[in-house]
């Protein structure tokens, strides 16, 4: 309980004092900061893009409290630049819903624990109570035979006196005839002495069988008295197993968040060896359509075949010139993302070594993606049943070694141009959505960070930001998904997408698949 007490006490006290720090960043448009958290309340003060302001916390809902020209009031997300630093407190706050519902199970399980206690005490109170029972009775029946013995050992006394009356009386009467009677009366003395013993010996042998009976009882209360103290020592080791069970419980949870850690690490460089795999493997395919270019030109000196030869060669030309748009593309692509990078050189010299390979890989795996997209056939929401009952996985698998579940959907088509995926590695839950379209690149900075604004029909708005790496050319943002974000998003349809590059920003209103998350977001259970 002292334990639970101050694992509480630690957790309010960091969530006071993260939260109490003020976080500085900018407006970056223009707007009114309101008096209270509902943003229709009356205004404090106007502010313009650029000007410098302070997070004070927040409070769920993208509103942030702030402190402007010493007024305190509250504004939207889209209102001020969303830093690393301000997106702590928006971690902070969801973690501070976690560990409050943390927090309350462990206190159900303590009262448990309390209630469980005092159902065993009140058990062993009552067995004690039939124990003391039995005891009592069986003392009381002890009692009762001694006293029956004392009562006829008295009996017996009377009897024996009363015998010797009688004999003295006729000794007295046959003084007369003593002669003769004489030895008849030696003879019946000497029959009731023989019988006098043989009653003594049976006394001692009453006695001593009483003696036993009691030992035996005595014994017997001994054996219970050790049954329960064995009972009792029985019962610690339970309390102490539990104990050690719980430790253990704890330590494998510990363990649980390393390895997958470590199994993270390792799947991005899985993703690696299957880009470098592909890009070998494409130039494998290059040589192949090589070979079959120069066999169609040998075949051409065949007459009976020279039409579909023909054909054939027309086929691969077309294949040798899609194939070398696509590289004009990734060569274009990777221009773009040199002109950006000259831009962000200063803010993005931590970012060097990941930005080529996401680049490389993305590039990679768009075909992949073009050729794998899921076409919903109806508009408006009127998608088969199969589609939105069912999960499509491009990896569904349990690594045994990491102790984790790894889950990527297939890309599903939101609208003409947009997919969305979505991604599970052990308790990591992320959101991917494809652009076929050039809003800059997908920035993971502050101050210029990529975002996604899914509006429902129930009019409520969930944000998402850009946590990966660098991201050029057609717009692909992957962003975390959080459980408060999930409530939401199972609700209501889609209404509105908008998405926000390092450049320019699209607004998406013609949602095909509006039940995307209310039909989707299960495929991420295991």
């Amino acid at each position: 309980m002292k334990k639970l007490s101050l694992l509480i006490c630690l957790f309010i006290a960091n969530i006071l004092f993260s939260q109490s720090e003020l976080v500085p960043t900018k407006f970056i448009k223009e707007g009114s900061l309101h008096e209270a958290a509902n943003l229709s309340s009356a205004t404090l003060i106007q502010f313009k893009k650029k000007q410098k302001c302070q997070v004070i916390a927040y409070l769920g809902d993208e509103i942030y409290k702030i402190n402007f020209k010493d007024n305190i009031g509250y504004v939207d997300s889209e209102n001020i630049d969303v830093t690393e630093d301000v997106m702590d407190l928006y971690f902070d706050y969801e973690d501070k819903l976690e560990n409050e519902k943390r927090r309350k199970a462990l206190e159900k399980v303590h009262k448990r624990q309390q209630y469980i206690q005092k159902v065993v005490q009140k058990r062993e109170d009552a067995e004690q109570a039939v124990i003391d029972k039995a005891n009592a009775k069986k003392q009381e029946e002890l009692e009762l035979k001694r006293k029956a013995e004392e009562q006829k050992q008295q009996e017996l006394a009377e009897a024996a006196r009363k015998r010797e009356e009688a004999l003295k009386a006729k000794e007295l009467e046959a003084t007369i005839a003593k002669a003769k009677a004489e030895e008849k009366r030696k003879k019946e003395i000497a029959e009731l002495e023989l019988k006098r013993k043989a009653e003594e010996q049976k006394q001692q042998e009453l006695a001593e069988a009483a003696r036993k009976r009691e030992e035996a009882l005595k014994a017997k209360e001994l054996e219970a008295t050790i049954a329960k103290a064995k009972a009792e020592e029985k019962r610690k080791k339970a309390l102490a197993e539990l104990e050690l069970k719980r430790k253990a419980e704890e330590q494998k949870q510990q363990e649980l968040a390393e390895a997958a850690r470590k199994r993270e690490e390792a799947l991005k460089a899985k993703e690696l060896e299957a880009t470098i795999a592909k890009t070998k493997a494409e130039e494998k395919r290059k040589k192949e359509l090589a070979n079959l270019e120069q066999k169609a030109k040998d075949l051409e000196a065949s007459i009976a075949r020279a039409k579909a030869e023909e054909q054939r060669y027309l086929e691969l030309q077309k294949e040798l010139e899609l194939k070398k748009d696509i590289e004009l593309k990734a060569i274009a692509d990777r221009q773009r993302y040199i002109d950006s990078q000259k831009k962000l050189e200063e803010k993005e010299e931590a970012a060097k070594s990941d930005e080529t390979t996401t680049i490389t890989n993305e590039i990679a795996i768009e075909e992949y993606k073009t050729s794998t997209s899921i076409t919903n056939e109806s508009l408006n929401g009127n998608v088969n049943n199969e589609l939105r009952s069912n999960c499509h996985y491009l990896i569904n698998e349990y690594d045994q070694f990491y102790n984790v579940v790894n889950i990527k959907t297939e890309p599903y088509k939101i609208s003409e141009n947009l997919t969305i995926e979505l991604h599970r590695q052990g308790r990591s839950l992320n959101v991917f959505f494809n652009l076929d379209s050039d809003l800059g690149c997908a920035s993971y900075l502050p101050g210029n960070r990529s975002s996604a604004k899914v509006v429902l029909e129930n009019n409520q708005t969930i944000i998402f930001y850009h946590s990966w790496g660098m991201d050029c050319g057609t717009f692909g943002l992957k962003a975390k998904l959080s459980k408060s974000q999930i409530l939401k998003l199972e609700q209501s349809p889609i209404k509105q997408i908008i998405l926000r590059g390092t450049e320019v920003s699209q607004d998406i209103y013609n949602v095909e698949y509006k039940e995307f998350f209310m039909d989707k977001l299960k495929c991420l259970e295991y």
